[in-house]
Formats: C-alpha cells, sequence, structure tokens
C-alpha cells in the first residue's frame, strides 16, 4: 500500500519524536575549587550537573575508582559531596550518577583527585657564604608547587617570625657578624614543615693603603704629586675611587697624579673587584701639604706714570740669584711676553697699547722649577701735550695763490724750545722758518687739500708734545660762470639770439662777454643779445665774473660755438613718389637742426593752414588714399614770438587705386573631370600682364601647404584639385602687391565621365504601353549632349558594344541629340529591348 505525502510526513514526524524520547540524559561531574592538586588538610565539593536540566528531582551518587563511596548505599537528594580534611588516601579517579523516574543518567568522565601531603621548602643564599660586610645577600625559599604560598622566615634561635610575605625571597645587607636563617611555607591555616637552617659567615674586605710614588716631600705650588693605592689581598681590582677630603676626586686608575697647590689636603683611596669582595674599605687618611716657592721682587723705572714715547725698565730680582731663569707677563696673558737670563725687561717707545699690569715669575731646572709670581705692577700712561694748529689769518674760505698764517700753540708747559711742521698734499715746499710757532703759505694755484700738523720739543720731561690733529686747507674752486644760449645752436639767419651769464655764489659780480681768444670784452652785463643772426657772429663765445673782494674774478664760463645755417629745409619721401591705396609714405623735413623746432606739414598751396604739425621732423601716412596725392611743402618755427624758416621745395605724391585681379575661365563650366584640362588666367588690367608676377591660393589659405605657386611669370595655371582658387599680383619694378581677387571655385572628378541609362517606367509592358528611358552623368549636370542607340542586326558599319558578359551591334536613332530623355510611345514588341547609350560629349566635344 502506498503512502500519501501527508502520511509519509506524519510518519517522519512520529519517528522523529520517537528518537529524541529515548534519548538519556547526561551527568557532569566538577570540583569546587576548579583543580585536581590538593594537599593534606584542604577540602574540595564534588559537584554533580544534569546537562542541559536542572537538577530537581534527581538523585545522585558518587563512586571512586568504580566503588560507590557516598552515600554508602543507596542515592542522595543533594548534588553536591564534601571531601573535608582532605587525606592522601582520598587520592582517585571520581565519577558521579544521576537518577529519576528510573531513568539513569549516561555515564560522565572520570574526574582525577591528587592529594599529596605539604611540601618542605628549600633555603637558598646567593652569595655562598662567607659574605662580606656591606654586600647584598639573596634568601631564596623553593617549593616545587605553582599553589599561592605564604612565605614565613626566621632568624638566629629565638623562634620567633621575622616577617611573612607573598614573596620567596629576602634581601639583607651583610653586617659585622654571622646569623642562622630558615624558612616555612603557608596555605591558608596550613603550615608545611621547617627548611634546613642556613649559616651566613660575615668578614670585613681587604684594606687599601695610599703610597707616594713621586716626588718625594717637601712638595711645592706648581708640582703634580702621583699617589698609588695599594690592596694587599687579592689582585683583581678592576676600578679605584680616590677621595680628597671626603670628596669624590678621581676615579678608575690605580695612581692619581694632583697637581699642587689645588689638590692639597688628606687623600684617600679604595678599591672595587668584579669578582667578591667587590669593594675594599678606604684607606686611612694621607696628608699632602705645600712649602711656599720664593717670591720676586719687581721694580720699574722710571716710575709710573710714564708719557708716551719714553723708555721703560721692569726689573725681577729672586733669592738666590744667578739660577733662574725671568718670564714676563701682561694682564691675562699666559703664554708670556719674554724668557731669559736677565732678569729685566725693556720697553723701548712706551704707547697707549703697553698699558696694563706686569708681572715676572722664574724658573729652573731643580725643584722647585718655578717661584712664585711676582706682584703685579700697573704700568700707567700720561697723555703727552697735545699741539694745536690754528689760522692767523685770513678766514676762509680760500682760493688759488692766497697767503694763510699758521700757529703752533702746545697748552702744558711753556719752555718749548722749538717746533716741527709736517705738510702733506701741498706741492713743493711752501713754508719758510719751519721750527718757528707761526709760519705763512702761499696756496697753490690749483684745486687742493692740504693738510698742517705741528708737534714741540723740550729738554725737561716730557721731551716731546704729542702732533696735533691735522688742519686741513681747502683751495677752492672760483666761482663758475654759466653761459646759456636761447636758442641752442645751430641757428637760423635773421634769428634773435640771446647770451646769458649766471654765477650762484657771492655778489657784486660785473659780468664781461668775449668771443674767440680775444681778452677785450665785446660786451658787459649778464646778458648779451644778438639780433637778426649773420654769417658774420659765427664763432666761439663765453663769459666772466670780476668783483672788489675775494676772491677777485670767476672762473671763465664753457665756451659755446655759435652757428648759423641757412633756413630752407629739404623735403624727402619715402618710399616712393607713386603709391597704391593702403600703401604707407614718411616725409622728412632735413635742416640739420632740431633743437626746439615744430615742423608744419602743407598740401598743394603754402597759403592754407598746415594739414599737419609735429615736433619730429617726420610725417607719416600709414594707409595713403587717393585723396592724399598732391605736391608737399614743409617749414619749421621755434620761440615766442614764432620765427620761421623759409617753406621747402614741394614733392609730388600720386595716389592710384591698388588694383584688384580678376580670374576668367576658359570653359564656361565649373565642374570637370581630371581627364579635362582646365585653365585659369590672373588678369590685372593696371598695366601690361609682363609687368607682374602671380601667386595663386587655394580655398584662402595662405601658407605654403596650400599655395600653389609662388609669384611667376606666367599668369595661367592649370589646377589638378578642387578648391576655391584666388590670386594676387606684385608689380616687378617696385615689388608692390595688388589686392587678393575675388575666389573663384571649381569642381574636379577623379576619373573619366560615365553615362548611366535608367527607366523612369515599370519594367514589365505590354504592347500599347508609353516607356521612358533617362540618361545621365553621375557627378555631373551641366553641359551635356547625349546620343542614343538601339540594337540592331549585325553590320560591319555598326558599333559593337558589350553589355553584361553579352555583345551587341547598336545603331544610332534619328534625331538622337536630345537632352537626356527618350519617350517611345506606345510601345511595340517589336521595339521592345535594351536602348543603349554612349559617348556622352560636353560642349560638343568628345572625352
Amino acid at each position: 500500500m502506498e503512502l500519501s505525502p501527508v502520511g509519509l510526513l506524519l510518519v517522519l514526524i512520529l519517528c522523529s519524536y520517537s528518537g529524541r524520547a529515548a534519548e538519556t540524559p547526561k551527568a557532569v561531574l566538577v570540583l569546587d575549587p576548579d583543580q585536581t592538586q590538593f594537599y593534606t588538610g584542604e577540602s574540595v565539593t564534588l559537584r554533580c550537573n544534569i546537562e542541559g536540566q536542572d537538577t530537581s528531582g534527581w538523585r545522585f551518587n558518587w563512586r571512586k575508582d568504580y566503588g560507590q563511596v557516598y552515600p554508602r548505599v543507596g542515592w542522595s537528594d543533594k548534588n553536591e559531596y564534601t571531601l573535608q580534611p582532605l587525606h592522601v588516601s582520598h587520592s582517585g579517579d571520581y565519577t558521579c550518577t544521576g537518577l529519576k523516574s528510573d531513568i539513569y543518567s549516561r555515564g560522565n568522565e572520570k574526574v582525577k583527585l591528587q592529594v599529596s601531603a605539604l611540601p618542605t621548602p628549600k633555603l637558598t643564599v646567593e652569595p655562598q657564604s662567607p659574605v662580606y660586610v656591606g654586600e647584598t645577600v639573596t634568601l631564596k625559599c623553593e617549593v616545587q608547587s605553582d599553589r599561592n604560598w605564604k612565605y614565613v622566615w626566621y632568624e638566629d634561635w629565638s623562634g620567633n617570625v621575622l616577617f611573612e610575605s607573598d614573596e620567596n625571597t629576602h634581601t639583607i645587607t651583610a653586617e659585622t657578624h654571622e646569623k642562622y636563617y630558615w624558612c616555612q611555607v603557608k596555605l591558608k591555616d596550613l603550615s608545611s614543615q621547617m627548611s634546613e637552617i642556613t649559616y651566613v659567615e660575615v668578614k670585613d674586605p681587604p684594606l687599601a693603603t695610599v703610597a707616594v710614588e713621586s716626588p718625594q716631600p717637601p712638595f711645592y705650588a706648581g708640582e703634580t704629586v702621583t699617589l698609588r693605592c695599594d690592596i694587599a689581598e687579592y689582585t683583581d681590582w678592576y676600578w679605584y675611587t680616590w677621595y680628597k677630603d671626603n670628596q669624590i676626586s678621581r676615579q678608575n686608575r690605580k695612581t692619581n697624579t694632583i697637581p699642587l697647590p689645588y689638590y692639597a689636603g688628606q687623600h684617600t683611596c679604595k678599591g672595587w673587584s668584579r669578582g667578591r669582595p667587590r669593594n675594599s674599605q678606604r684607606s686611612t687618611s694621607f696628608s699632602i701639604s705645600v712649602t711656599a716657592l720664593p717670591t720676586p721682587t719687581l721694580s720699574v723705572q722710571p716710575e709710573t706714570p710714564v708719557f708716551t714715547g719714553e723708555e721703560v725698565t721692569l726689573k725681577c730680582e729672586i733669592e738666590p740669584e744667578g739660577v733662574w731663569k725671568y718670564k714676563w707677563y701682561k694682564d691675562g696673558d699666559r703664554d708670556g711676553l719674554s724668557q731669559g737670563d736677565t732678569n729685566t725687561f725693556t720697553i723701548r717707545r712706551a704707547a697707549e697699547s703697553h698699558k696694563g699690569q706686569y708681572w715676572c715669575q722664574g724658573e729652573r731646572r731643580d725643584r722647585p722649577t718655578s717661584s712664585q709670581p711676582s706682584r703685579r705692577t700697573t704700568l700707567t700712561f700720561k697723555a703727552l701735550p697735545t699741539a694745536t694748529v690754528t689760522v692767523e689769518s685770513p678766514e676762509g674760505p680760500y682760493y688759488p695763490g692766497d697767503e694763510v698764517t699758521l700757529r703752533c700753540d702746545i697748552a702744558e708747559y711753556t719752555d718749548w724750545y722749538s717746533y716741527n711742521w709736517n705738510i702733506t698734499g701741498h706741492p713743493g715746499d711752501p713754508v719758510n722758518h719751519k721750527n718757528n710757532q707761526t709760519i705763512t703759505i702761499t696756496l697753490p694755484d690749483k684745486i687742493n687739500q692740504s693738510l698742517y700738523t705741528c708737534d714741540g720739543f723740550r729738554y725737561s720731561r716730557p721731551h716731546y708734545s704729542q702732533s696735533s690733529d691735522p688742519l686741513s686747507i681747502s683751495v677752492r674752486e672760483l666761482p663758475l660762470a654759466t653761459l646759456t644760449v636761447e636758442p641752442q645752436s645751430p641757428v637760423f639767419t635773421g634769428e634773435n639770439i640771446t647770451l646769458k651769464c649766471v654765477i650762484e655764489s657771492l655778489s657784486g659780480w660785473i659780468y664781461k662777454w668775449y668771443k674767440e681768444s680775444s681778452r677785450t670784452p665785446v660786451s658787459e652785463g649778464n646778458t648779451f643779445t644778438i639780433r637778426g643772426a649773420a654769417e658774420s657772429h659765427k664763432g666761439q663765445y663765453w663769459c666772466q665774473g670780476e668783483r672788489r673782494h675775494r676772491p677777485t674774478s670767476s672762473q671763465p664760463s664753457r665756451r659755446t660755438t655759435l652757428d648759423v645755417k641757412d633756413s630752407k629745409p629739404k623735403l624727402t619721401l619715402s618710399p616712393d613718389h607713386h603709391l597704391f591705396t593702403g600703401d604707407s609714405v614718411t616725409l622728412t623735413c632735413e635742416l640739420g637742426v632740431s633743437s626746439g623746432l615744430v615742423f608744419y606739414w602743407y598740401r598743394n598751396t603754402q597759403t592754407s593752414d598746415p594739414v599737419n604739425q609735429t615736433n619730429g621732423n617726420s610725417y607719416s601716412i600709414s594707409s595713403v588714399k587717393v585723396s592724399d596725392g598732391g605736391q608737399y611743402w614743409c617749414r619749421a618755427g621755434r620761440g615766442d614770438p614764432v620765427f620761421y624758416t623759409q617753406y621747402s621745395g614741394a614733392v609730388e605724391i600720386t595716389v592710384t587705386e591698388r588694383p584688384k585681379p580678376i580670374i576668367t575661365l576658359k570653359s564656361n563650366r565649373t565642374e570637370f573631370f581630371s581627364v579635362e584640362k582646365v585653365s585659369l588666367r590672373c588678369v590685372i588690367k593696371s598695366g601690361e600682364i609682363s609687368d607682374w608676377k602671380y601667386s595663386w591660393f587655394r580655398d584662402g589659405k595662405d601658407d605654403n601647404s596650400y599655395r600653389v605657386h609662388q609669384p611667376v611669370e606666367g599668369y595661367e595655371i592649370n589646377p589638378l584639385k578642387s578648391g576655391s582658387y584666388t590670386c594676387k599680383g606684385q608689380r616687378k619694378h617696385d615689388q608692390k602687391l595688388s589686392e587678393e581677387s575675388d575666389a573663384v571655385g571649381i569642381t574636379i572628378y577623379s576619373g573619366k565621365a560615365k553615362a548611366v541609362l535608367s527607366s523612369l517606367s515599370q519594367t514589365w509592358l505590354t504592347e500599347g504601353d508609353s516607356v521612358t528611358l533617362s540618361c545621365e552623368v553621375r557627378g555631373s549636370t551641366t553641359g551635356w549632349r547625349f546620343h542614343w542607340y538601339k540594337t540592331a542586326p549585325y553590320r560591319p558599319v555598326l558599333t559593337y558594344i558589350s553589355h553584361e558578359s553579352r555583345a551587341y551591334s547598336v545603331e544610332m536613332l534619328s534625331d538622337s541629340m536630345k537632352a537626356g530623355g527618350w519617350i517611345f510611345s506606345p510601345a511595340a514588341l517589336r521595339g521592345a529591348g535594351v536602348r543603349q547609350h554612349q559617348r556622352p560629349t560636353s560642349a560638343g566635344r568628345e572625352i
């Protein structure tokens, strides 16, 4: 019997439910605390849980090594079983079982319980006994377990607890006597047995001793003494520490070299080793004292203060004499000024730079090798009396040839025996009686600056004065006359000229005018006017001023050359007299004079107002028109009132319209095939064809890729490409360009022309129907004539053609020269067939 789908589903559900109902719960045994290693005296709870359920309604029992241990018989209503206190006999594998409504839990995995006696700790000491006073000793109490132990420490025999801690190490510093130590471990309220007792022996470190290597006492200041640190026991001392007056002075070396007197005092040392003992005891103090060095006596001659320039001698005396070398010092200089066997130091010419503190010191080979420094003696200077130069007469400013009297005064002392004068910058020797207190000098005849100094001499100290500051006497230029001319040279005949002379410094000047090299004045006054300049006024003019007081004359002015020129200008033009519209032209008015001129430009008449005026001598028209043609003149003018030059001669300018070429085609068509010859001509009506060179352009682009020809002699081209063509002319004799022509567009088809025949009627005809045939040339629509043909029986005179792989003989229809169409009406079966056309012609010429 087959089950329906619903019945099959119910069977599967019942089977699934039946399988789950038969599944037995699993008991799980856990320990609290969660560990398997325990010590005697501790407690543990064994808890039995039912996996996936609570324990209500369940009963339990526990087994050890497969024997029931709790309860002894039957089942317990509680799921916990506690062992307390634990004993070694409790060690074993434990399981538990649950029972509920006659259903036993599945067996669980075994839980191993290990119970052992409390361990006995082991006490170790680092470093090993004996130890040295001051060393650090580490006691370590070791237990072979990872539990949270408490460590109890004991010292000596008192049995009292020294201290208790969570750490298993105890650090002490070794003292002067030995001790006993032991330890114990605790776990909560449980205590282990005592460790073995350990004896720690303590010894004193070896004693260091300070000894002198060199030199032997007594000791002097400036010497160095080498001390040595000796330690009798052991030899592997790695490091030494030195002390001076209980302060560390040096480390590392066994020997200690010290300078005196800075390190005089109480010295001790001690050693340090990488092994044991680490440190020695510090030595007893070794005292170093300094014996005083001999002291020099320093004297100075002459006594300070001294005057600059004097000789000074310093003397250094040290007992005993004859065994010393003497070294001299100044201020803070430690290198010394000099050293020698003599005990004197001489300054030949004392100067301000020698001022300062001086001292000396002795040196020798035997100990003591040096004396103490002498007392410091300050060498002071008094400045020499200072001379002063003054001018007695006259007062400045000074000019070439003046006589000047100078005086030398020295304020301090009155018994000056003679005076010395020094002069720089003065040509020659202008001074008489140079030993006198006053001198008279004559100033040079040219611009000059001289310096004058003096000093004095006497027989007592000080013998000399200081030289005076230089007195500067400058010889000025005489005031300069300044000449101006209006208008500036060259000038024109008939023009008025004004010369003016000005001297800006001082007053009371009388102005005189001179011409060429003559010293006879041609006029007086600060202005000299020439009216109506003529050829005779040409020449060099200059002026000079005179007055009654110093200076009595000025310098002459610069010489100015007066040039008189003809006033008729010359008119030129560039580039040409004959111009096309749009050309530029420049007219130049040449006079040889340009300063201050305004130029006037006239066309066709001199009486009208000028067409233009310019500040320069040229007049340009950038783009001429036909109306700009005519005669031109120029003239110039300047001054107020205006002085006009003569008119120039006339120049003629002719302006004509710029010619424009015309492009012509030999054919009246603009469409061609490449087998046809196309001719374009560039025609310029101005002049002969041979007067011009021609440039052709395609598609309006004036660059090398589109340019058809550079200027050439020919005016006709035969283009091979379609495009829009223009041309331009360049006249041969003056290179002038025409305008560019209007564009002419042509189209050139590749290959030969081909006629195409088509029917404008339906393909299938019946007798009596009309039919229209059309003949055209693809790509070209104008200028064609057409010939019409039809097939005919073969005759030698007929035309022979092939069409679609078949051969035909055809004959021309009468009246066949039509514009492209042929109509058969009505159609006859006899006339039906292929109508062929061929040989299209253009303009009556066969292609």
